[in-house]
Order: structure tokens, then C-alpha cells, then sequence
């Protein structure tokens, strides 16, 4: 007889098969199939572990769990040793985090919790604590870990706004790799994490030629890193929006075109009338672009007058 997990996972493993969704197409995720079969979600984890396991589908961060493409696929036979259990001696606390990472990126962080962790991992939850001692400190450490990617040249280039913008950069493509990220950034009670405080100290680094008061720049690379934060909340969001309505961000807007027209039209609302044309580039990444070119540009005159051999800045008011 086979369990709820290997029939559902035989149910997407034909619809792949024939066809019915091809490389690149996204795949029911875990809350999807909890909702549409029933189930508990570690059953629903189940049936994508086996489905990665064979090669089927493979997690794409920020777009969820997607078919992967043909030569990737490796379904197993008869012949074949089936996967088995991964000895807890094995563990590390690199291989927790990663898998809790690959976890947070595909289902989100609400999703995530150690009997997860430790089913991805195919070993007792217990044995994840004795690596690491609980849920927070986890979240803290994939944190860290996704910092690790930012490329950040060294030196900082010798321009601020190349680096600067630079700074920003690194850290809203890592918002869109990783979309949790953000939810757990917090400028008010910073992690100890050194891999993120690095990041930090290129940002402020790279003020170094200009003069500045160790406040001011501490205060113009925090900003920086808050504005890019600051939209980049929304991505997961989105994310969940989109996997429980089947809609991206342009869908919805679409489909709600005549309800934003009879409101506009009602209330006389003659400037937002404008945006309906085709041509306009209100996504959040326009939105982002447009405030940190803008921040910078507040900055040019107060660095620009701050140049290597000048007097020190005074603080912003």
C-alpha cells in the first residue's frame, strides 16, 4: 500500500513525464499541496524531497520549486541503490544551515522549523541541537551565511557613489535570492553575525577618502543598507501572494484594471488615471532604483565638498 507521500509524489512524476509541465514550470509547494491534498506539511515536504531526489525539480531561490530540465533528471530503478538516511555523525553545522536556507528560500521562513530542517536532512530532529541550540540562532546563522555571497570588491572603489551604489546592490540581489532575508534584518538590534557587520564596514570603508565623522558615516551606510531593506520586505510577500493565487504582481494588477479605472473615475483621481499606460515602469525594483539614485544624489554635495585634503564633515541635522 503506498503512503500519501508516494502517491502524490507518482501524481506529479507522470504530470512531468507527460508532459503537462515542462522545465522551468513551478510545482506545487509544500502550502499548496497541504491545501489541495489535505496533508501535513511534513508530508508535503516529503513528496518535493523525493521529487529533488530523482532529479525531478530542483529549488530555484525567490521563484519556489520549479521542473528541472530534462539532462538533470535521474529517476530511480530497480537497479539503482535507493537513497538512504544520512548518519547524524555526518552533521555539521554548514550542512543545517544550508539545507534550512535552501528550506527559507523555497517555502519561506514561516515554513521553517528544525523537524523540517531535519527532514531535509533525513535525520532526527534532536540531533540538529546539539549543533545548534535553537531556532533563533539558526535563523541568525543563515542570515550570516547569505552574507558570505555578497561580492564586494577589495579596496572599495575610489568613487563613493560607485561604491555606494555598489553596497546597495549586492545587498537587493541577496534580498532576491534569499527573500526572507529582509523579515529578519533589523537595524534597531543588529545580529552579532560577523559575516553581516563586514558587509557594514565596506560601507563605511568606503567613505574613508571624504573626511567624514565615524557618526556620519556610519549614519549614510546604515541608511543605504535600510532604503534597499526597506522595499525588499516585500518580496516575500509577493512570493506567497503569488504561490496561493496563481498570480505574479502584473496579473493582479491586471485583473483588478477596471475595479483601479471606477475608482479613479468616481473620486476624480485625474493623475493616477496617467499611470494606465503600457509604457510605465512602476515594479518594485523601479521603485528602489528611483529612491536610491535620489538618496545618492542628496548626497553629492555634502561628499563632493568633503574630497581627500578638506575639512571634516559636520553631522547631518
Amino acid at each position: 500500500m503506498t503512503t500519501p507521500s508516494e502517491r502524490i509524489a507518482e501524481e506529479l512524476r507522470q504530470r512531468i513525464t507527460r508532459g503537462e509541465l515542462k522545465a522551468g514550470d513551478p510545482v506545487p509547494s509544500t502550502r499548496a499541496l497541504v491545501r489541495t491534498h489535505d496533508i501535513a506539511m511534513a508530508t508535503a515536504t516529503k513528496v518535493l524531497s523525493t521529487l529533488r531526489e530523482e532529479g525531478l525539480v530542483i529549488a530555484r531561490p525567490g521563484r519556489g520549486t520549479v521542473v528541472a530540465e530534462p539532462q538533470r533528471r535521474r529517476p530511480p530503478t530497480r537497479t539503482e541503490p535507493q537513497p538512504t538516511a544520512q548518519p547524524a555523525r555526518d552533521l555539521s553545522r554548514e550542512r543545517i544551515v544550508e539545507a534550512a536556507i535552501r528550506l527559507a528560500d523555497t517555502e519561506g521562513l514561516k515554513n521553517l522549523t528544525m523537524r523540517r530542517v531535519a527532514g531535509e536532512l533525513d535525520v532526527a530532529t534532536m540531533s540538529l541541537y546539539r549543533h545548534i541550540p535553537t531556532k533563533e540562532q539558526l535563523i541568525a546563522e543563515m542570515s550570516d551565511a547569505c552574507y558570505a555571497e555578497m561580492p564586494l570588491p577589495e579596496p572599495p572603489p575610489a568613487d563613493w557613489r560607485e561604491a555606494l551604489t555598489a553596497f546597495s546592490r549586492v545587498q537587493w540581489d541577496a534580498y532576491h535570492r534569499h527573500p526572507w532575508m529582509a523579515q529578519v534584518t533589523s537595524f534597531a538590534r543588529p545580529t552579532p553575525a560577523p559575516r553581516g557587520m563586514a558587509v557594514t564596514d565596506w560601507g563605511m570603508r568606503a567613505l574613508a577618502g571624504y573626511h567624514l565623522d565615524i557618526e556620519t558615516a556610519a549614519l549614510i551606510a546604515i541608511t543605504v543598507s535600510g532604503l534597499t531593506r526597506g522595499f525588499a520586505v516585500d518580496l516575500e510577500a509577493e512570493i506567497e501572494l503569488r504561490d496561493l493565487t496563481g498570480q505574479d504582481a502584473d496579473a493582479y494588477t491586471e485583473a483588478h484594471g477596471a475595479e483601479y479605472e471606477k475608482i479613479m473615475k468616481e473620486h476624480g483621481l485625474t493623475a493616477l488615471v496617467q499611470m494606465a499606460a503600457p509604457d510605465l515602469d512602476l515594479t518594485l525594483d523601479s521603485f528602489y532604483r528611483f529612491s536610491l539614485e535620489r538618496y545618492l544624489d542628496g548626497l553629492e554635495p555634502l561628499l563632493n565638498r568633503r574630497r581627500k585634503g578638506q575639512a571634516s564633515a559636520r553631522k547631518p541635522r
